[in-house]
């Protein structure tokens, strides 16, 4: 239990800084510092969370087959140190000579500790929880304890970023995350509380680690800057996952109609989030063009709307762990129950936006950003520990760290499709556009939103009727 409240604590501090960062670095650095239009700056930050989220597949694959996931963990943490610090020193020493491109190796340099500090952190979650029937409860306990982190970040950045700059912003970040980082270091020394032993590596394996380690932030920062080479990137990214995982499932004797149903499970859950993930460039680019930016009555900066989701997520998550005790049917029948709950949270939080973008033709009032913001927890609380928990019951262990990287690579095609919609829909500079035409070519991409959703929604019923045929024993 330790073991799982460092880890925790670990995430929660991560997570505070990187949504620090992320609340304002599309509109606050990209759009008013870099001066780039709001459309090309979604594109930057689109393909800079899809890099983040390859190289959390790609982390997984360092920790497991290279240098053991205990050191990739120490060493992602550092490497989101050591990128928070060089963003720091180049916003307050190099503001006026730093290139957009030499900003983004620090940028890269957070993607990937950030990939390995998450994926090799998961996974030494997952190993310590020991009953598989509360998994997804547990990960939803996760999910609350870590937005705790991200409602913080999220929320006061913007302020901080207004009062002062936002430069301070990411000096905090580095303060913090070095912290965690040195905490991490004297616990690990003193034996006591992190008391496992450092993985055997052979040597090799650990110099082609290194090479890997400090090749890959280069190659981060030249996919970000050519945003147009990330489905590359992802595509390699994916097809080496999925060798990977058919290789495996040849060697394993495993029941592959287990394999199967889980990973119908996985896909339906991933085509949700890919969903959900559109609300970091399209539903943010939305709320700071075309609200009135108030909550309740009350004036906050646009990009503290992000943290609606956290701090909904701290309320309603254990509610939603009330319902998943409630539910007693078999353990895949309770996960399609989980994914069909969510769906239709997922299906209606866009069918609002769909609706109040369709009949409005001035700003639209911050509340329903509220109202949507808790939908979309209650949908991020069912998906994501139920995508987990199938990931960690179902599938055998030889597969799970590549079915967890197979989740994350889909979803950085999410994030990638975000950016290009927003630059191709409404055009290089939205800010000329009239309000009117932003709201129309925003309801068609809430309502494709909407109908992908239902259409997800009659697979996964679909699913759950040919499960209880053919599973009713799971």
């Amino acid at each position: 239990m330790k073991i799982y409240r460092l880890i925790v604590l670990m995430e929660s501090i991560e997570y505070f800084a990187y949504t620090m960062l992320s609340s304002i670095l599309l509109y606050s650095i990209f759009h008013i510092d870099f001066g780039l239009a709001l459309g090309q700056s979604a594109i930057y930050l689109s393909a800079f969370v899809s890099v983040l989220y390859c190289f959390i597949a790609l982390g997984g694959l360092i920790g497991d087959r290279l240098i053991g996931n205990q050191l990739a963990l120490i060493v992602g943490m550092l490497l989101v140190v050591m990128g928070y610090l060089s963003v720091t020193m180049m916003g307050l020493y190099f503001n006026e000579i730093v290139s957009i491109y030499k900003f983004f190796i620090p940028l890269s340099l957070i993607s990937l500790g950030t990939g390995m500090f998450k994926s090799n952190s998961s996974k030494i979650f997952a190993d310590f929880v020991e009953d598989d029937q509360c998994l997804n409860t547990k990960f939803i306990y996760f999910l609350i304890s870590i937005n705790c982190g991200a409602f913080i970040g999220g929320f006061f950045a913007p302020f901080i970023r207004q009062w002062l700059s936002w430069e301070m912003v990411t000096l905090i970040c580095f303060i913090v995350t070095l912290v965690s980082w040195v905490t991490i270091m004297l616990v690990l020394r003193a034996k006591k509380t992190f008391s496992l032993k450092l993985e055997q590596t052979s040597f090799t394996s650990v110099i082609i680690g290194i090479i890997t380690i400090c090749l890959l932030p280069m190659l981060g920062a030249l996919i970000i800057y050519h945003s147009n080479y990330a489905i590359y990137f992802q595509t390699f990214v994916l097809v080496a996952l999925l060798i990977f995982f058919i290789k495996k499932i040849l060697e394993l004797n495993s029941s592959m109609k287990q394999i199967f149903f889980s990973l119908f499970l996985v896909f339906l859950t991933i085509a949700v989030s890919f969903i959900v993930s559109q609300r970091t460039i399209s539903v943010n680019t939305f709320t700071i063009l075309c609200s009135d930016h108030k909550i309740l009555g009350f004036n906050i900066p646009p990009e503290s709307f992000q943290s609606l989701d956290a701090i909904w997520i701290i309320l309603v998550g254990p509610i939603c762990v009330l319902l998943m005790r409630f539910n007693t049917t078999k353990l895949l029948g309770k996960y399609l129950n989980n994914i069909i709950v969510g769906v239709i949270c997922c299906i209606f939080g866009y069918l609002l936006l769909y609706l109040v973008s369709m009949f409005h033709n001035s700003v639209i009032s911050g509340n329903w950003i509220l109202i949507y913001q808790f939908l979309m927890a209650i949908t991020e609380l069912f998906i994501a520990s139920t995508g987990l928990s199938v990931i960690c019951n179902f599938m055998p262990s030889g597969l799970k760290a590549i079915a967890i990287g197979l989740f994350f690579v889909m979803l950085s095609y999410g994030y990638l499709l975000s950016g290009y919609l927003i630059k191709d829909s409404l055009g290089g500079n939205t800010q000329t556009a009239q309000l009117n035409i932003l709201m129309q070519n925003y309801s068609h991409i809430f309502g494709y939103f909407t109908l992908v959703g239902i259409c997800v929604l009659i697979a996964a019923i679909m699913g759950k009727i040919v499960i209880h045929r053919q599973l009713y024993d799971l």
